[in-house]
């Protein structure tokens, strides 16, 4: 799938974004939703230099003032969900959106991508047996 470099405005984006957490992918993921939600929303505003693991733990997570990325992991442990839930939705549902979301690992600051789809349909290959009886 080639992908365009292309400017994506920001109105596609939230577009793109409102699919994504009402997906089925998202579904009883109130947290990853958050979590995608603040970063999209950090990043389309011009503030996604501001995308810091402390940011990301007190404001999106609720972890407070006190939090300490370096003894508590959660801001981590909720982007490899995000990510994974993510790459769920690209390979199911989002396979055919021409606006895709990726969180790149190591990184809070969400990228946003045109994507040629594929509309071919996924398929399961053909297990159809037959028993030879003797």
């Amino acid at each position: 799938m080639p992908i365009n470099e292309a400017i994506i405005h920001p109105d596609a984006v939230r577009k793109e974004l409102e699919k994504v957490v009402s997906s089925a992918a998202f579904q009883g993921a109130g947290r990853s939703g958050k979590l995608l939600r603040f970063l999209v929303e950090r990043t389309v505003s011009g503030l996604g230099d501001q995308l810091k693991e402390y940011t990301v733990g007190t404001e999106a997570l609720g972890r407070g003032e006190a939090f300490d990325p370096r003894t508590d992991s959660i801001v981590r442990v909720e982007a490899s969900r995000l990510r994974t839930r993510l790459d769920l939705y690209h390979s199911s549902e989002g396979r055919i959106d021409a606006v895709r979301i990726v969180l790149p690992k190591g990184s809070y600051v969400p990228k946003f991508e045109w994507v040629t789809p594929d509309p071919s349909p996924v398929v399961a290959p053909d297990r159809t047996w037959f028993w030879k009886i003797a």
